[in-house]
């Protein structure tokens, strides 16, 4: 239980923390990340995955921690969740010339899953 509290609580303070960094400067931050926000479109979808999807998970990833209610539910999450982006972005890497952000977030991104299938395999084991 510890270990998925502890990656629940670190992967909600990202999330929070980013939000909050992006919030307060949209297209500085996408600067920072790469990314070209070309449009109003660009510039709401932008929010929508990065404050909004993942502002709110990361909430629910602390409340869940935090009450230890979920804990299960908000574990599976992080896994299915991180293991889909942690795929999505090492594709991306093998196709593509692709910097050192991408390579740092991989960095994150792979522990992070790895870990949190353990934890929700940790959880489930019988006391």
């Amino acid at each position: 239980m510890l270990l998925a509290r502890c990656l629940l609580f670190a992967h909600a303070l990202m999330n929070i923390v980013f939000a909050v960094l992006i919030l307060r400067d949209t297209t500085g931050m996408a600067d920072t990340m790469s990314l070209n926000i070309s449009s109003p479109d660009g510039h709401v979808e932008f929010l929508t995955m990065y404050v909004g999807a993942s502002g709110l998970m990361g909430l629910f990833f602390f409340y869940s921690a935090a009450s230890k209610r979920y804990l299960r539910e908000a574990t599976l999450l992080l896994a299915v969740f991180m293991t889909g982006v942690a795929t999505a972005r090492l594709a991306g890497a093998l196709m593509l010339d692709v910097g050192g952000i991408t390579y740092g977030a991989l960095a994150y991104d792979i522990p992070v899953a790895m870990l949190a299938w353990l934890a929700l395999r940790k959880l489930a084991a019988p006391h």
